[in-house]
């Protein structure tokens, strides 16, 4: 099973404020869309609240501290190995083979943060401008960059629909 991290980063690391993404690109929503759809996908529990609901399409995955926590159509988990088991035990389901499987781990921080040891690949939107946050991503330093990659990289220019210049990019552990 391939543990893929999605992250979509100003160029300051910001992913977030106040429990919001502070950008709305829609193209890196389809993006993630095309990206996450019909894959187990693991979240945090601040992660889902600021979502406000199940993403359709996927098993969603809420990893929390909270025992007595619960979110509908959601399977709820208190342990990187209970979100791997659960995730594993969607694919096995679905009888798709280990070259096939993928995991999509989508936020927040601390998850990142937690699985990023694990990752083997990382689907990265960079906005090239820095915003307003209070969550950053957990690779901020050049050295954190090393070992990994790219193996998919463009640009998308500014232009009438979004005013910031996007990269997208396929990271791969090497």
């Amino acid at each position: 099973m391939i543990i893929s991290l999605i992250v979509a980063m100003g160029s300051n690391f910001v992913i977030g404020d106040n429990g919001k993404m502070p950008w709305g690109a829609p193209v890196d929503g389809k993006r993630f869309y095309n990206l996450t759809i019909g894959k187990p996908i693991i979240m945090g529990r601040k992660t889902f609240e600021s979502v406000g609901k199940a993403l359709p399409g996927r098993t969603n995955i809420i990893l929390t501290r909270d025992r007595k926590y619960t979110a509908a159509e959601c399977k709820v988990v208190h342990s990187i190995k209970g979100a791997l088991v659960t995730a594993r035990s969607t694919i096995e389901a679905r009888e798709q083979t280990e070259q096939e499987s993928e995991v999509m781990i989508i936020g927040g921080a601390e998850i990142y943060k937690l699985f990023l040891p694990q990752a083997r690949r990382i689907y990265l939107t960079l906005i090239f401008e820095s915003f307003k946050g209070d969550t950053f991503f957990p690779i901020k330093a050049t050295k954190d960059w090393e070992g990994w990659q790219s193996t998919d990289r463009e640009y998308q220019e500014p232009d009438d629909t979004y005013p910031h210049k996007l990269m997208f990019d396929a990271l791969e552990k090497v």
